[in-house]
């Protein structure tokens, strides 16, 4: 896994190209959306894992939160969301379907999600509150080339590799 640290502050977003204009940019705040990007009972999502990561919308909702690119018949083709939240920081997670990719949609998506995950940041801090660790922590897969290229537009910087172990049960 490739390891980045954060920015001081969110950077901005890149410079959207004109034929990202055809897309609607919104946050990802109501159940029809959460069924398009995560998936229901009755179909599958853009983004499979994401109802594994909050099965429950409503949970969703009341800890997380995420940003959508929909096209112009209104169905999600991109997301970002906040992932896991705890702390006061937040692991993002992107997808962006395979006809929407390399037009600049997930790099739009993730700026606006690190904003959102500083501005909350700067309110809990106003409140008092300490923190030890960044407002968006960002890691991906070593052969992940796009997320690694995202993160350093967002000004990330790439300080390393971890590895990851999972638990492999013997059947």
């Amino acid at each position: 896994m490739s390891v980045f640290a954060a920015p001081e502050v969110p950077t901005a977003s890149p410079t959207l190209p004109s034929n990202v204009l055809q897309y609607t940019f919104c946050p990802l705040d109501t159940l029809e959306l959460w069924e398009q990007y995560a998936g229901s009972d009755r179909k599958r999502g853009l983004w499979a894992w994401a109802d594994l990561v909050w099965p429950e919308y409503v949970k969703f909702r009341e800890h997380a939160y995420g940003y959508v690119a929909l096209d112009r018949r209104g169905r999600v083709v991109a997301g970002a969301m906040a992932a896991f939240v705890g702390g006061g920081t937040c692991e993002p997670d992107i997808f962006t379907s395979r006809t929407a990719r390399r037009k600049g949609l997930a790099s739009h998506l993730s700026g606006m999600l690190l904003r959102q995950a500083f501005a909350l940041r700067a309110e809990r801090l106003a409140k008092g509150e300490v923190f030890d660790r960044p407002a968006v922590n960002w890691t991906c897969d070593v052969s992940n080339t796009a997320s690694r290229k995202i993160a350093k537009k967002l000004g990330y910087e790439e300080i390393g590799t971890t590895t990851v172990l999972q638990q492999v049960t013997k059947s």
